[in-house]
């Protein structure tokens, strides 16, 4: 697959998976009564998704910087879900299971691929240590 076509591809995907994602966080809502800080944070992975993904999808010349900010990026807004989930009350995500670990799954898919990505880059440089 040319790089456009992996492009398009993990562009495509994230975007389906933000929209997905997004869903889950509105039926999590339960009209007021659910854990709704996931509602207002999912709308980020429209953008965060696309750009994760497409890194994940290699065929480029590696680029710790993105791939850097993107994890500060990740840890920085997990840190703020769990301030605003505590602050809204922890009961409401236990409340709304299962849903609430299937869209932490997805909230992390972009996170967990970046990681993955550094770790695959750093194993087959054989100057990884240096």
């Amino acid at each position: 697959m040319t790089n456009r076509g992996r492009t398009f591809a993990a562009v495509t995907i994230g975007l389906a998976l933000a929209v997905f994602t997004q869903f889950i966080a509105l039926l999590m809502t339960g009209a007021g009564h659910g854990w709704i800080t996931p509602f207002w944070f999912s709308p980020l992975l429209f953008v965060l998704n696309p750009i994760a993904f497409t890194r994940v999808a290699g065929g480029r010349k590696w680029a710790p910087v993105i791939d850097i900010v993107l994890i500060v990026i990740g840890v920085a807004l997990d840190i703020a879900l769990y301030t605003r989930t505590v602050a809204e009350g922890v009961e409401y995500f236990s409340r709304v299971a299962p849903f609430n670990w299937v869209w932490l799954v997805f909230w992390s898919m972009p996170q967990v691929g970046v990681v993955c990505r550094i770790a695959y880059v750093l194993m087959l440089r054989p100057d990884a240590d240096a």
